[in-house]
């Protein structure tokens, strides 16, 4: 079972409505190719989504730490009695892992930025040129 590690980078999940947090939930439990449960999730086997889901506020520290163990190696998190690593961690990783350059002595909303912003462009770098149009259009853009 995971267990939560107090991070201020994920306090704001306890301000959050159950109706933001669905999609969150969502992602966590199910894979969105297929809706098929993720092999590798523990939330949805947690005592207390099973009580309260889809009250997910009532359960805000449990999509926390599946959060920090999502980052973690299993085998480590054993040894941490469960817990996994801090969301800042999981951040730089994920932008190690997708090539997005990123300063680790940055903020957590501007190392969030940096990879929002290396995405859209590898994203928009992959698209033909009819594709380019069609989400300038979207965005309302010449």
């Amino acid at each position: 079972m995971a267990v939560y590690r107090d991070d201020p980078d994920l306090h704001f999940l306890s301000r959050c409505e159950n109706e933001e947090l669905d999609l969150l939930v969502s992602l966590i439990t199910h894979d969105p190719r297929d809706g098929a449960l993720r092999w590798t999730e523990n939330l949805s086997g947690n005592e207390k989504y099973k009580s309260y889901f889809p009250a997910h506020r009532n359960y805000w520290r449990e999509i926390a730490a599946e959060i920090q163990t999502f980052g973690a190696s299993s085998i480590v998190s054993v040894f941490r009695g469960g817990k996994g690593v801090m969301y800042r961690e999981v951040l730089c990783d994920v932008c190690d892992h997708v090539d997005v350059k990123h300063h680790k002595d940055e903020t957590t909303e501007t190392i969030e930025l940096a990879l929002l912003m290396g995405l859209l462009a590898k994203s928009l770098d992959g698209m033909s040129q009819e594709e380019l149009q069609a989400f300038a259009d979207s965005m309302g853009l010449n």
